[in-house]
């Protein structure tokens, strides 16, 4: 029974869900967009939250998690001790969203890892979302890019709720078959990860498709001697191109591919960009006494994912009462996402102090280790753990700029998935052992 909740929650309803969050600007809104009342919000809320609850109960004597458990349940402490020590009430809600958004992928990994997500269940979740891409990818094909891009290229989103996210899962199926290529060493799916990877160009999403030439190089350059010459060869093309001034701007500009962050850095001094100004702005609320320095000034009283709703409902939060950033700057800028002086990891820091973000990275870490230190993986277990590795890398590259793909459930969720996968695969090895 658990499973199929479980699977229900992390397919379907995570995609209806996402398509739902779809801007009513969007131009494909009138027929890709399927509306979802607000009240399922809660109801997924609840469900989530009784799962955990029951999985805690359920499995009490499984010592496998007990770490884990513990780091979640100081989060959550850290998180309540927050909103009583702001007594700020009235923005309550706003603050358990906060919790929510970042707790709710940590919970369902606990729940994950309690009931066995065995290799059947990942298959069938595996097709479910190639299938769901393969679709998204034909109508942006089809219908979107001829009809959108490039005045248009936030609209190139298939069904899901934005550009971003699309973009993300495109990049994710690039690499996911680049590979397969290196593992196989097949022709087709080096042609196929480079077609993925050109279709997630039309959404203008920058942020992941650095990311994702990144972490191509970055794979290259650990795979083997040979692939390790041909990224140093890459890199020494790169710095050439860097110290001859080449003007990529205007390489890219007759292809139609004009990158907001070009525009930026032209518009504004480079020290203004969002990015690098959240990090003052941060280090002057962190820095404010010991007890913000430690603890922070609590979920959704910064400028997290929770804060930025209450923005867009008229609510103003401290950052938002201090600073109004949005003022000087055009729609293109505010859309892009580089002139927000926030990101995770300044919210995470400035919302739960030293301590929260302490914790959270060493939980993470612990994740990631699980994942990363498998041993004798074949054929799509090995393809797995590089799509987790690279879901994990753009969780942190975006981090950097925006909010960050955390956040996101129909990211978050499945990322999980696959890290309770090998967390199944590596109790069976221990106890086979």
């Amino acid at each position: 029974m658990l499973k199929k909740i479980v699977f229900y929650i992390v397919t379907i309803w995570l995609v209806l869900y996402n398509n739902s969050l779809m801007y009513e600007a969007d131009l494909g809104y009138s027929w890709s967009h399927i509306p979802i009342p607000k009240f399922f919000r809660f109801v997924e809320i609840l469900v989530i939250t009784v799962l955990y609850i029951v999985a805690i109960i359920k499995y009490a004597k499984d010592r496998s998690l007990g770490k884990t458990k513990l780091f979640v349940f100081l989060l959550f402490c850290l998180s309540i001790l927050g909103i009583i020590v702001s007594f700020n009430f009235s923005y309550s809600y706003y603050q358990f969203v906060s919790i929510y958004l970042l707790l709710s992928p940590l919970w369902l990994y606990d729940v994950f890892c309690s009931i066995g997500i065995d290799e059947n269940f990942i298959k069938r979740v595996v097709k479910f979302y190639f299938g769901y891409i393969l679709l998204n990818a034909l109508v942006a094909l089809f219908v979107h890019i001829p009809n959108y891009w490039p005045v248009h290229s936030d609209n190139v989103n298939g069904f899901f709720s934005d550009a971003h996210v699309f973009g993300t899962f495109m990049a994710m199926t690039s690499i996911a078959f680049f590979a397969k290529f290196i593992y196989e060493k097949k022709l087709k799916f080096l042609i196929f990860s480079n077609f993925v990877l050109l279709i997630s160009f039309f959404s203008s999403n920058e942020k992941v498709i650095i990311a994702n030439l990144l972490f191509i190089f970055i794979l290259l350059f650990t795979y083997s001697k040979v692939t390790r010459r041909v990224t140093y060869i890459f890199a020494g093309f790169v710095l050439f191109l860097m110290f001859s001034n080449f003007d990529i701007e205007s390489f890219l500009e007759p292809m139609g591919i004009d990158f907001r962050l070009f525009w930026l850095i032209k518009s504004i001094d480079f020290s203004q960009i969002g990015p690098i100004k959240a990090w003052q702005i941060a280090m002057h609320y962190w820095l404010t006494n010991p007890y913000t320095f430690l603890f922070g000034l609590g979920p959704g009283n910064y400028a997290s994912a929770g804060a930025l709703a209450a923005f867009t409902e008229g609510v103003k939060n401290l950052i938002y009462q201090q600073n109004d950033f949005y003022i000087s700057m055009s729609e293109l800028a505010f859309n892009s996402s580089f002139d927000r002086p926030f990101n995770f990891f300044t919210n995470l820091l400035v919302e739960f102090g030293f301590v929260g973000f302490t914790i959270f990275f060493m939980l993470v870490f612990k994740i990631v280790k699980t994942v990363y230190v498998q041993k004798n993986l074949t054929g799509l277990n090995k393809i797995l753990r590089i799509v987790f590795l690279f879901n994990m890398f753009v969780f942190f590259f975006t981090g950097l700029i925006m909010p960050g793909e955390w956040m996101t459930q129909i990211l978050s969720y499945p990322t999980m998935l696959l890290a309770s996968y090998f967390f199944y695969l590596k109790r069976n090895s221990s106890i086979t052992k």
